[in-house]
């Protein structure tokens, strides 16, 4: 590994420290390592992408919804099944009489998963509290 070096104001210091005793990191590197992936992941699907356009990738994409707008499941079907060679898995797991937890798995190259993890997470109708949630990693091949 890297060494790198840096400074924060104190008040940062403690906010760390105390993530890293509630977040069960086992020292501060590990829970600056998690923000800067998770840094990462955002800046990707910002389109200031870490990932060149063709290399491998997986997502995760999920997000709150309600029965009583269910046009955004119809949607999402459409659109998962317009992108059926990416997507990998998909669950609805149900919180409550009307809410529901929808969640995406997609693999494939890093520019089109890109736009489909846009398009899932920028469907109308979605719980406008709960921002989507979406991750994103590069992997290997055999190939």
């Amino acid at each position: 590994m890297s060494r790198v070096t840096i400074s924060l104001e104190p008040h940062l210091a403690r906010q760390l420290d105390q993530l890293v005793l509630d977040g069960g990191y086992t020292n501060r590197s590990a829970a600056v390592r998690e923000m800067i992936r998770f840094a990462l992941d955002r800046a990707d699907l910002r389109g200031r992408s870490v990932l060149p356009d063709e290399s491998p990738c997986v997502a995760h994409v999920g997000f709150l919804c309600t029965h009583s707008e269910p046009s955004v499941a119809t949607r999402l079907v459409r659109l998962l099944n317009d992108n059926r060679i990416l997507v990998k898995s998909s669950s609805r797991v149900p919180l409550d009489g009307d809410h529901f937890l929808e969640m995406v798995v997609l693999a494939g190259a890093a520019s089109h998963v890109r736009a489909c993890a846009d398009e899932i997470a920028g469907l109308k109708g979605a719980d406008q509290q709960v921002r989507p949630s979406v991750a994103m990693r590069a992997y290997m091949t055999d190939a």
